[in-house]
């Protein structure tokens, strides 16, 4: 059944590349070959030889050929493999013959030996742009150069300072690991806000309301007075009788001091104005 499906998606692959030849070879130039082996089971393997010889069984195991490097140093490995998949037991094999491998075509791997040379020769690479939105002088830019070249050890960068982007040039891996750093650094600067709120109160603004009372008050005395009839005449009588002695509000008199009533309001100037940096 997944051999069967396998061939209809590959036929439906087929009729999408010749409908659209053009997407078809954009694809295979942007990224390589997917390795699509005929078998998928677990691989169970122990063996002690050649490492030419354990590459070639694991092949045969998945249905995938297997090139060598010219440079390929023959070494006598031993492997033990218990359920492992294609990927797992080619990762282990590399491990021990100090070697590394990468997809040709869809069923074909090629087997290298793994040196620095040899990574720079036949490693896969790409072509990235980064634009950086955060960028408000060119000595930034140069700074987040120089961290790709000692961070991920990429050595084929350019700056376009014009466009405030990096183009990086590497492996998928270290473009993903730079595309990483990036993102991180690419942040705005942190910023401090200060509001200020400037108040200006004028004096001559007043206002006076209310009632303001007097603050004293006066009594007199009215004593009586002796009447002459005779002669018409009236004078005051000083003494006080003890007999008969009445007292009435006739015998004196209360002056109330006078009340002030305030209802005043004067406007001035007032300022206000508020300022934030």
């Amino acid at each position: 059944m997944r051999k069967t499906l396998s061939m209809i998606a590959e036929q439906n692959k087929q009729t999408d590349a010749q409908a659209n030849p053009e997407e078809n070879e954009s694809a295979y130039a942007s990224a390589p070959p997917e390795l699509k082996p005929l078998s998928t089971a677990p691989i169970n393997l122990r063996a002690s030889d050649d490492a030419k010889v354990i590459f070639n069984l694991i092949g045969k195991f998945a249905g995938i050929g297997v090139i060598f490097d010219t440079d390929f140093a023959p070494r006598r490995i031993a492997v033990d493999f218990n359920n492992v998949t294609l990927e797992q037991a080619l990762a282990l094999a590399s491990i021990q013959s100090k070697a590394f491998w990468k997809p040709v075509t869809e069923n074909t791997i090629f087997v290298i030996q793994d040196t620095a040379q040899k990574h720079r020769d036949y490693d896969e690479t790409v072509v990235k742009t980064f634009y950086l939105s955060n960028i408000t002088q060119p000595q930034d830019l140069t700074d987040i150069a120089n961290g790709l070249r000692q961070v991920a050890e990429i050595k084929k960068i350019q700056q376009l300072n014009s466009q405030n982007a990096i183009i990086v040039r590497d492996t998928p891996d270290k473009i993903a690991i730079a595309e990483k750093l990036i993102n991180d650094i690419d942040k705005a600067r942190p910023e401090v806000v200060i509001q200020v709120e400037v108040l200006s109160a004028s004096t001559e603004r007043l206002r006076d309301l209310g009632v303001n009372p007097g603050q004293s008050a006066s009594l007199a005395f009215n004593p009586p007075t002796t009447t002459t009839n005779n002669n018409s005449t009236t004078t005051p009588n000083t003494s006080l009788p003890l007999k008969g002695f009445h007292f009435s509000t006739a015998d004196y008199s209360v002056t109330l001091p006078g009340a002030t009533a305030n209802s005043f309001d004067g406007h001035g100037d007032e300022n206000y104005s508020e300022s934030g940096d």
